[in-house]
């Protein structure tokens, strides 16, 4: 059964790179201006690994990774959405949100990398499988930010130190850290 997959899968990319070669042959430069066929065309180059393999003479075990990118051809049936009315005023919003999300998540991203170098050169000594070096710190910021581990951390640090007031200000400083990032950052 999995051989005929296969077989059914490789014709059907053979099928939509003929379709993209017969385009472009009928329209010419005319075929990339429609960003629907940009985007078919992009879809048959990632898929074109798979029918090179195919018609290898080689077994082409080196090459078996890109075959995952077959899976892409999913993709396709996005083009179903240019049947949805008004759909080009509905991209159109979808991608000035988008410009505008990349400052927010710059701002995130730069909330983060402060807050991990103050958490490394605050716990770095005390619990280095967490903060042991500025990129741990990191993702262990960025795992409180999700609210992961951000009760076990600050116990696990304070087990570790023996002064009630350094434990309140460990606990006061993880609060921060799950309300700063955890509620603000990724609201």
């Amino acid at each position: 059964m999995g051989k005929r997959l296969d077989f059914a899968d490789n014709v059907s990319s053979l099928l939509f790179t003929v379709e993209a070669v017969v385009k472009i042959k009928t329209f010419g430069k005319e075929y990339f201006k429609d960003k629907w066929n940009v985007f078919d065309f992009i879809l048959v180059i990632l898929v074109l690994p798979s029918l090179i393999i195919w018609f290898s003479p080689y077994s082409a075990y080196s090459l078996k990774f890109l075959l995952s990118l077959r899976v892409l051809r999913v993709f396709k049936f996005f083009r179903v959405l240019k049947f949805v009315p008004n759909i080009e005023h509905i991209a159109n919003g979808v991608m000035r949100a988008l410009r505008s999300s990349i400052v927010v998540v710059i701002a995130f991203f730069m909330l983060n990398f402060i807050l991990a170098i103050v958490s490394f050169s605050f716990f770095r000594d005390v619990a280095p499988e967490y903060f042991g070096n500025p990129l741990m710190a990191f993702y262990t910021t960025f795992k409180i930010f999700t609210i992961e581990g951000w009760y076990e951390i600050p116990d696990i640090i304070i087990e570790r130190t023996n002064s009630v007031l350094l434990a309140v200000g460990i606990k006061i400083y993880f609060v921060f850290l799950l309300f700063g990032g955890g509620i603000f950052g990724l609201s």
